[in-house]
């Protein structure tokens, strides 16, 4: 059984809402009270790292939790038509985004990391100083929102407010 097979299979056999809670969803639609960047990495589920469920909050992902021109207007979006006024930007331990800028790769998501982190070789400061920097980003783009920057330590679970 090929990857797609497994996942379909296991997405029918345990759905991970039950059914109250996709019809309210789907009848009511979403009023999340948070929109957040994060990491595409997998081990970066927020909805897992904040114990909420799927609605709770609007989630943004790209490698890097970078802010590029669709990560905006999806920002754009949950401010405008959610009306969304808290913002997180998550990042994360052991992040690969932030190891290959350190590495000197390029592409356009490194080179956007890397005109926020500097000098800097080390990469745990490296992720800080990348979430520090979107987190202002998003606050010059968006002046009445609440910007809250986070770090997730993938190997203790624990969360740290920059």
């Amino acid at each position: 059984m090929n990857i797609i097979e497994k996942l379909l299979n296991q997405a029918s056999q345990y759905p991970s809402l039950n059914q109250e809670k996709r019809i309210d969803l789907a009848k009511n639609g979403q009023h999340p009270e948070v929109a957040l960047l994060c990491c595409s990495d997998s081990r970066v589920i927020p909805e897992d790292i904040f114990n909420v469920q799927i609605g709770d909050i609007f989630v943004i992902r790209t490698a890097g939790n970078t802010l590029g021109e669709s990560e905006e207007a999806s920002f754009g979006y949950a401010y405008h038509h959610l009306h969304i006024k808290e913002f997180i930007v998550l990042g994360h331990t052991r992040c690969g985004a932030i190891s290959s800028t350190l590495n000197g790769e390029h592409c356009c998501i490194f080179d956007q990391i890397a005109s926020h982190i500097g000098q800097t070789k080390d990469p745990t400061h490296a992720s800080i100083l990348n979430v520090l920097g979107v987190a202002k980003e998003l606050r010059q783009k968006f002046v009445d929102v609440n910007v809250t920057p986070l770090l997730y330590d993938i190997e203790t679970g624990s969360l740290k407010r920059l």
